[in-house]
């Protein structure tokens, strides 16, 4: 079993370092993702800005065009009094003309400020880009060479699980499915396990001195004792 199990760690090992690599790749996606939306976001809300300052200035072409419409009028009017009444309203009309004239520009120094914020997205966006590459090229030329090694050890697995009768083949790869590649577990000098950390009783522990088959009384590993 020793050689089953020494394989298998092996096998783990090479298979957990599959995972990670590939866990790279994932994390560097989902950042370039991120980078992604975060300009589209800028571009976007720039987009409405620059909407919401040609809505304004269409506002205040309006307001100059009704206060010169009024100026017109004003230049018809035959009394004095009538002559005020009318320059009390395009008064009014331009203080509107002078708060869309305000509201323009600072909606102009937002837009502004939104635009300074692309070429910043854009950068992250080709740093996400050529780090995603980068990782994706090295671990995928890792993982090929990982698979490599768990196909050679897998190949040496199956010569050495050959090599055991039928029940003792059954009972190894029950324990090392159920456990995910480690079916074997070691005792220490005072009978403690390492997986479970059980106390083995001094018959089990005498058992296991002695090579014979014993598993742990808690998750059913089969128990070793190092030599």
């Amino acid at each position: 079993y020793l050689d089953l199990d020494a394989l298998d760690r092996s096998l783990v090992d090479l298979r957990e370092r599959i995972q990670e690599r590939r866990q790279d790749i994932a994390e560097r996606e989902q950042r370039l993702e991120r980078a992604q939306q975060g300009l589209q976001e800028t571009r976007a809300t720039i987009l409405e800005l620059q909407k919401r300052v040609d809505q304004r200035n269409v506002e205040l072409q309006q307001a100059e065009d009704a206060v010169r419409k009024m100026l017109g009028q004003q230049q018809q009017l035959k009394t004095n009094e009538e002559y005020a009444a009318m320059q009390k309203q395009i008064d009014a009309r331009r203080q509107g003309v002078g708060g869309v004239e305000d509201l323009i520009l600072e909606a102009m120094e937002v837009l502004e400020e939104g635009r300074k914020g692309v070429p910043i997205e854009e950068r992250r966006v080709a740093s996400s880009t050529e780090e995603l590459e980068r990782v994706r090229s090295e671990a995928t030329a890792e993982i090929a060479k990982l698979e490599a090694e768990i196909g050679a050890l897998e190949r040496q697995w199956e010569a050495a699980a050959s090599a055991l009768d039928a029940e003792a083949r059954r009972l190894y790869e029950q324990q090392r499915n159920r456990h995910r590649g480690k079916a074997m577990a070691a005792v220490n000098d005072v009978g403690i396990s390492d997986c479970c950390h059980i106390a083995l009783v001094s018959q089990q522990l005498s058992e296991v001195r002695s090579g014979r088959v014993v598993q742990c009384p808690s998750c059913s590993r089969l128990l070793y004792f190092p030599r």
